[in-house]
């Protein structure tokens, strides 16, 4: 097994732990959704087939990284390099703390922030574009 499936792994694991911890409620106030894994595979794929895989830098940014699915499945279709740079914020650090050491051994800037306005000018809701993108197809 890869070492990012064993990481993938230990992220659901957390998702779920961490899940528990709050209320349906609690998520809500903050928008918290947990990406579908299958889901962010496919996003990442289809960035790949349309960006240009072989590139030798590419940047990642995810405004609300959560437990890093989006991470993870960059790391898994793009591959980790050391020439790519992933930039990752998260507001809640009920989420965040433990990402923040699940990911600690790999290239990613993982933040806890609330960077809503800075990174709502550059990429708006990246997420929704890149769903729209993939339903589409």
């Amino acid at each position: 097994m890869k070492t990012i499936d064993i990481k993938e792994n230990e992220r659901l694991d957390l998702q779920d732990r961490l899940d528990f911890r709050k209320t349906q409620i609690e998520r809500n106030r903050l928008g918290q959704f947990a990406t579908p894994p299958a889901l962010a595979v496919d996003v990442l794929k289809y960035a790949f087939q349309n960006m240009g895989g072989g590139k030798k830098h590419l940047r990642f940014l995810d405004p609300a990284i959560g437990t890093g699915t989006f991470y993870s499945a960059f790391a898994k279709i793009f591959g980790l390099r050391s020439s790519h740079t992933a930039i990752g914020y998260e507001i809640d650090p009920h989420y965040g703390r433990p990402s923040q050491k699940l990911w600690r051994n790999f290239p990613l800037d993982y933040r806890i922030a609330d960077n809503h306005n800075r990174i709502a000018d550059i990429c708006g809701n990246a997420h929704i574009h890149l769903y729209r993108a993939v339903l589409l197809r």
